[in-house]
């Protein structure tokens, strides 16, 4: 099988050993080329690329934001993606089935590869920009902001998010009031609020070992779950933190928080430009975030 592996050699995991490692492994029993990024979106270039070429399957050795490159390279075309976890918290390999271990999941990658194990499954889209797992807007993509703002997530990974949740927490101007409206296609009523999530799957991320689940039942054959926080108040988030971090089914009836499941199309705006991010990678401000799904358009390698 003709195998293209992508590696962003910036990402968390990614090191020169286990770099050499998965490519002895994936090149045992396939015609592996190897292409290293050089910078944000050459991954989708060299995606596309691939997909014109023939090439059977796209593999990504670097973290979720070159991955979701990747994909957006991708979609709609006949070339598989295959996901590794090569970054800070890889939640879309993970959501896959991979062991969260760059070596042991290259394995498990070179099994699939020989079974011929794939599955069919939809995307998010945000202004145009197709994602994987997660869209956040509002605080959710300000704490993201933050941590691509420095040499935080390289130098301390994970613990990265929980300072800069408490530093983008600290700056807000009021905490209490909400700056966004999201309006839902089919629902009359708009809804108001400081932290919005669009989820393609559940869940919406991982602390360590532990998934934080907004929407069970969600899933990459489904419509996108809704997930609106009114307000950023230590209370509002102190139970959504304990019900995501457990099966996350009461999420909804938390006060100040909406849970909306199997929607197609979204539209939030702000009293100002808004700051989003898909797959955790920040894409900057805007003044409307048009969200949809795109149903049947990605083939993925699955473990």
């Amino acid at each position: 099988m003709k195998v293209l592996l992508v590696v962003n050699p910036a990402a968390s995991s990614v090191t020169a050993r286990r770099r050499v490692a998965v490519e002895d492994i994936l090149s045992a029993g396939h015609d592996l080329s190897v292409v290293v990024t050089k910078g944000r979106d050459h991954a989708t270039e060299l995606a596309r690329r691939a997909a014109a070429e023939g090439v059977e399957v796209v593999a990504v050795l670097g973290g979720d934001g070159t991955i979701n490159e990747a994909a957006n390279g991708l979609a709609c075309s006949a070339t598989a993606l295959a996901a590794l976890p090569g970054g800070s918290t890889s939640v879309f390999a993970r959501t896959l089935g991979h062991t969260n271990d760059v070596v042991t999941a290259a394995r498990e990658l070179a099994a699939a590869l020989d079974v011929g194990s794939r599955r069919r499954m939809g995307l998010g889209k945000a202004n145009g920009r197709r994602y994987l797992f997660n869209l956040g807007v509002g605080f959710d993509a300000e704490v993201v902001a933050h941590v691509e703002g420095g040499s935080l997530k390289s130098r301390f990974g994970q613990a990265a998010f929980v300072y800069s949740s408490v530093v983008t927490w600290l700056s807000q101007k009021d905490p209490t009031m909400p700056h966004l409206t999201v309006k839902v296609a089919g629902d009359e009523n708009p809804h108001p609020g400081s932290f919005v999530l669009c989820l393609n799957t559940n869940p919406y991320t991982y602390l360590g070992p532990r998934p934080l689940n907004v929407a069970p039942g969600t899933g990459f054959d489904t419509g996108l779950a809704v997930a609106v926080l009114r307000d950023v108040r230590l209370a509002t988030l102190a139970k959504t933190m304990r019900s995501v971090l457990g099966d996350g089914h009461d999420l909804g009836r938390q006060p100040g928080v909406t849970v909306l499941t199997d929607v197609e199309t979204v539209t939030i705006t702000g009293e100002d430009p808004i700051p989003y991010q898909v797959d955790g990678e920040y894409l900057g401000r805007a003044d409307a975030v048009e969200v949809s799904r795109e149903a049947d358009c990605l083939e993925v390698v699955v473990p």
